[in-house]
């Protein structure tokens, strides 16, 4: 949705509020399952400045990074940015990539804040046992039938695990 924040100029001090959604888009490469809408108020403090504020969620369908299963996860974000119309700048100087000509794109707002708040790192479940490290098996569903030996489901244990294997082909 784009906003045309001229419209707001002529008010010497003035809030308003719209309702805004992000549904069926994606962040990154990860799909978008729900959006709910939520109130973005945009302030004209004074002269060409602005202050957008609001809180949001999106539910991302993000693969899990031990076993790749999709699991859905809520991204929370607030939104608390002042800017200068004019200048497009933020209050650090900063260029705000959500404005053009004078329109704030309010797609691009919550893309950026949900980028933001991204997690490092998503898990199916806490005790996820991963793939098979050989067949790439899913272990959360059972054992795989290429071996009794136990897939490591940490990060450095499998690349340990990879780097032995290869010592011994040589």
């Amino acid at each position: 949705m784009l906003i045309e924040l001229t419209e707001l100029l002529p008010f010497q001090e003035g809030t308003r509020e719209y309702p805004v959604s992000y549904e069926g888009r994606t962040v990154l490469s990860y799909a978008v399952s729900s959006a709910p809408e939520f109130v973005l108020r945009i302030v004209h403090t004074r002269g060409n400045s602005f202050q957008i504020g609001g809180e949001g969620s999106l539910t991302l369908r993000i693969p899990c990074a031990r076993c790749l299963e999709l699991t859905e996860q809520t991204i929370l974000f607030t939104l608390d940015r002042s800017f200068d119309l004019e200048s497009g700048l933020d209050a650090d100087g900063d260029e705000c990539g959500f404005l053009t000509d004078k329109l704030l794109d309010t797609d691009r707002l919550i893309l950026d804040e949900a980028v933001m708040n991204l997690p490092a790192r998503v898990l199916c479940r806490e005790d996820c046992k991963g793939l098979c490290e050989r067949c790439g098996a899913n272990l959360n569903e059972g054992p795989c039938s290429c071996g009794e030996r136990e897939t490591p489901t940490r990060m450095a244990d499998a690349i340990m695990a990879a780097m032995n294997a290869a010592k011994k082909k040589k």
